[in-house]
């Protein structure tokens, strides 16, 4: 660790370790960078101590020392993006929504932070928002919703301009989910965009899609397709026209944006 700053230890006891697998054989097996990567997604920066996480409403947002690299197709460029703990201490010590310790265990306190010993090895998430509800059939209603709300809020025509020689006139049909397809859709570990949005999505199941009436393909796509007509700016040379999809305000209705 850096000689400057403060930090929280996540240090999982022996038996945490062997029930995720991590004996003495396994640890030596591992490369430096796996082991890199497991350690360091259990230390945090900054000191949080009992007294800091028990009294906070919510869970505090912790920057973890992990950052896993990925690359962004579109330009060609490396990204790297830091892991994030969520932690709350109620009882007994929550990270990430999962329970780590029991109500009797306490943190160690250090001149440089604080040890919290944890009865669970952290696993950093694998998966996005948008490939966990790809793969999860109970969402499978949720997923056509978004494919059809992504499919009519866009419609490009690009035409000779009419005010300069070279320019392009274009008619964009464009529903307001456009943000929202940004966290869901894109925000994809290869794009630039990953992780700057961090969206909570309260996804309907099926059964909650069945509840409210839609029960095939064609009942969310007929919901969906009575646009809402919107205002046309005139850009000079460039014309938006907006619409607002029914079930595009239904689907935002569901996420809580953090950027």
């Amino acid at each position: 660790l850096p000689a400057s700053g403060y930090f929280t230890l996540f240090a999982p006891v022996d038996s945490a370790m062997a029930a995720a697998g991590l004996d003495k054989v396994h640890i030596e097996g591992l490369s430096v960078d796996s082991l890199k990567k497991i350690i360091l997604f259990h230390v945090a920066q900054g000191a949080y101590g009992p007294g800091a996480l028990a009294s906070a409403l919510y869970s505090v947002e912790m920057r973890s020392l992990r950052r896993d690299l990925t690359v962004d197709a579109s330009t060609a460029s490396s990204i790297l993006y830091q892991q994030n703990l969520y932690v709350k201490q109620s009882g007994a010590l929550y990270v990430n929504g999962d329970v780590v310790n029991v109500a009797g265990d306490t943190a160690w306190s250090a001149s440089n932070g604080y040890i919290w010993p944890v009865r669970y090895v952290l696993r950093a998430p694998t998966q996005n928002v948008w490939q966990i509800i790809q793969s999860r059939p109970e969402l499978s209603m949720y997923l056509m919703a978004m494919r059809i709300n992504d499919s009519i809020y866009r419609d490009y025509d690009f035409l000779p301009g009419p005010t300069a020689p070279g320019a392009y006139y274009s008619k964009v049909m464009v529903g307001d989910s456009i943000s929202y397809n940004w966290v869901v859709y894109d925000n994809l570990p290869n794009t630039a965009r990953y992780g700057l949005a961090r969206p909570t999505v309260f996804a309907p199941t099926n059964a909650a899609f069945e509840a409210a009436g839609f029960h095939t393909y064609q009942d969310i796509l007929d919901y969906n397709s009575t646009v809402e007509p919107g205002p046309s700016i005139d850009y000079n040379t460039w014309v938006t026209t907006w619409t607002f999809l029914p079930m595009d305000s239904v689907l935002k209705s569901h996420v809580i944006i953090y950027a």
